[in-house]
């Protein structure tokens, strides 16, 4: 398919809920294969008409496992969730999303990578770049807090260490 080979089992089940204005869609991979890799674990998106404070919201959780002909994996899991806070309906250009969540990649060489969004990642869809939010990144080889700003629509980031230095990033 598109040049990939793929083999093993994908199963798809979608779960609508109309009294709730809600359609959960979950994938399970059973040895799905892509070329090389093997993806086992499952992924859910749950699509809300209108959450508890009356936005529409998409959730997305994944535990998979993907690895490798060569012996190299990695175990993904966490949560996204993407509410719309404002917005004309239908009107793409006026919507403002702010997204929260945690996920975390632990990979077979014994390293992590860790995010947690410490205070809503705001995108407007007028705008490329994210344009707030503050979001804690644990790597290996760093570890810190990355704030996307105050709003303006702008490519620059604030990444401040653990250990305090501060650094300036663009985006693009």
């Amino acid at each position: 398919v598109n040049g990939k080979f793929l083999s093993g089992i994908m199963v798809i089940r979608f779960e609508p809920n109309p009294s709730a204005a809600q359609l959960e869609i979950t994938t399970v991979f059973d040895n799905f294969g892509i070329n090389q890799k093997t993806v086992n674990g499952t992924k859910s998106k749950l699509r809300e008409a209108s959450n508890n404070n009356g936005n529409p919201q998409h959730t997305i959780s994944v535990d998979i496992n993907v690895s490798w002909e060569n012996g190299t994996s990695v175990d993904r899991y966490g949560t996204r969730i993407r509410e719309r806070v404002q917005g004309q309906p239908g009107v793409w250009p006026t919507y403002i999303f702010e997204i929260t969540g945690t996920w975390t990649n632990d990979f077979s060489n014994g390293e992590s990578f860790s995010y947690e969004i410490l205070t809503p990642v705001v995108k407007k869809t007028i705008c490329y770049f994210f344009v707030a939010g503050n979001v804690l990144i644990d790597k290996p080889s760093i570890s810190g807090v990355l704030d996307y700003g105050n709003g303006q629509c702008d490519n620059n980031a604030i990444f401040t260490t653990s250990d305090g230095e501060v650094i300036e990033i663009s985006l693009n």
